[in-house]
């Protein structure tokens, strides 16, 4: 049945609301490219994270032929979480084309398939509401978490959209209309874009071999057909990854995971400050569809939204949550909350009159335009805009990758070959620099990232990924330059700070005698900033 069955037994006047419905969400989609029309990202304000100069750098050394490597020479290492990621943006560079430029409409069109999806997923499980499930997928649309990480260049809008595909194809599955195996098949794929779907499919399957059980039909063939699908594709692409980097899971998840009690416990909190930003609208919207669940047609669907919903959190919190703001890792399973919305929405719907029906639907996208409009997430245009002089006041744009992206010019332009450096911000000034580039917390440096986390240290400082550190391992790597305080200043500032001390690898290099013997400070002073380098002391001839 298609999707757009329930506008044929709309009466004219829904019709039109549907039709204008339609247009709004078909606007809203469009704001995600005008976004990217309007981002600069080789500007002095790219609004890039850091990591994702870490996916592009790799990228170039693949296609360049050194392998999946950091720094050319060295043992292939897989700091890059999502390997699918990686290899896409290998594909386009391939292909003749600077994927920095691409990387923002990359994202634009995951964003807008994964509206997409989740609209033809809320009409097969909910078709008699199309005004509400249009009204869902506008908030979605709208949701100013989607749209920020959309701006980032990182995989967030990749894996919401193949996420929200895995669970439309189970759906399908379910229904009668697809064979199992193109689920199985998905998952293993979606699994290499971030590894946390390799447990999303596992509560997959348990869902699965629970309904059969709970049918009476004991007929379990389908688990091994969904099994055995996921693990053609799976099996293979992990066994030669754990024969070519030599360890089986991403270099990222050694270095993030391993605090026990502490990493699960700042997870949760993440998790519920997180969550507190965004149940409102569509969360308070969900518990409307749990309270009023009732067994019925897609009752089992429904309750595994629910159940997936809960698992991803459940996830979250386990690996100990994220450093970044804006609840990236929470951000890809936006669209199963919000099938779960436009089921609340449906729900409130059936009980008031087609009057205020109208009314909870325009309401709701009001509140949804007016939350997205505060967040301000449709970028400014700063293609021309210079980089400001010390003499001026530091503006509220300066802040993390824009100025790496300026000391990782500036080092280019002074590095010698053979040059390199270690430092904690590692994405946009390896990327910039072309220098080899030594990592403090370990994200793509095996040694550091295998390491055990030091409980004392963790008591105190939860950062995913920024928590592990050698600073004797990393002054036995003798780089060139030594970044302590990986900010721009007014003034030339020596020695360390708060902020530089939170990082194990700093303190330990600070508080090293060998340190001090073998370096020296030596500001570069750039547009009259100041980059605290510590540069290796020449031996006397």
């Amino acid at each position: 049945m298609s999707v757009f069955s329930s506008y044929l037994n709309f009466n004219k006047t829904d019709r039109r609301w549907a039709i204008v419905l339609f247009l709004m969400l078909i606007v809203v989609s469009a704001l995600y490219f005008l976004n990217a029309s309007r981002l600069n990202p080789t500007g002095n304000f790219s609004t890039y994270a850091d990591d994702t100069y870490i996916h592009l750098r790799f990228a170039h050394n693949l296609v360049n032929g050194w392998g999946i490597v950091w720094n050319q020479g060295e043992q292939p290492v897989e700091g890059s979480t999502s390997f699918i990621y990686l290899l896409m943006i290998a594909a386009i560079e391939k292909l003749g084309v600077q994927p920095i430029w691409t990387l923002a409409y990359t994202c634009a069109v995951f964003a807008v398939l994964a509206i997409a999806t989740t609209f033809v997923l809320l009409q097969t499980i909910n078709q008699d509401h199309l005004l509400e499930n249009l009204t869902a997928v506008i908030m979605l649309g709208l949701s100013a978490r989607l749209m920020i990480w959309a701006n980032t260049g990182l995989e967030v809008t990749l894996y919401a959209f193949a996420l929200v595909l895995c669970v439309f194809l189970y759906i399908l599955y379910r229904t009668g209309a697809l064979p199992l195996y193109f689920v199985g098949l998905a998952f293993a794929v979606t699994s290499f874009i971030r590894p946390e779907c390799l447990a999303i499919f596992g509560v997959t399957v348990a869902f699965e071999f629970i309904t059969i059980y709970l049918s009476g039909t004991k007929k379990y063939r389908p688990i091994f057909m969904l099994v055995g699908s996921f693990l053609i594709i799976y099996s293979p692409v992990f066994l030669w990854k754990w024969s070519y980097f030599g360890y089986p899971f991403p270099n990222t998840y050694y270095a993030k995971t391993g605090g026990g009690l502490i990493q699960i416990s700042a997870g949760a909190a993440y998790l519920w400050t997180n969550l507190i930003e965004t149940f409102i609208p569509s969360g308070l919207l969900g518990l409307v569809f749990l309270a009023t669940l009732r067994k019925g047609s897609y009752f089992l669907e429904k309750i595994y939204f629910l159940i997936i919903l809960l698992s991803s959190w459940l996830i979250v919190a386990m690996n100990g949550g994220d450093y970044m703001l804006k609840g990236r890792f929470l951000t890809p399973i936006f669209p199963i909350l919000f099938v779960l919305a436009g089921l609340g929405i449906s729900q409130l719907a059936d009980r008031i009159s087609r009057l205020y029906r109208m009314i909870l639907i325009f309401g709701l996208l009001l509140i949804s335009f007016t939350m997205w409009y505060l967040e301000k997430p449709i970028v400014k245009n700063y293609a021309d805009r210079p980089f400001p002089t010390a003499k001026a006041n530091k503006p509220r744009e300066i802040v993390s990758t824009p100025e790496f992206v300026m000391i990782g010019r500036s080092l280019r332009d002074i590095a010698q070959p053979g040059d390199s450096i270690a430092l904690v911000p590692i994405g946009a000034i390896g990327y910039y620099s072309g220098m080899t580039v030594y990592d403090m917390v370990g994200l793509v440096d095996p040694t550091i990232a295998h390491e055990p986390f030091s409980q004392e240290y963790i008591k105190s400082s939860w950062r995913p990924g920024h928590d592990k550190g050698d600073g004797l391992y990393i002054l036995q790597l003798m780089p060139t330059y030594i970044l302590i305080v990986d900010r721009l200043t007014y003034e030339p500032l020596s020695g360390v700070d708060d902020w530089a001390l939170q990082y194990k690898s700093i303190a330990e290099i600070w508080n090293s005698p060998q340190f001090h013997e073998e370096y020296h400070f030596c500001p570069i002073r750039i547009s009259g900033w100041y980059i605290n380098l510590y540069c290796r002391n020449i031996p006397s001839p």
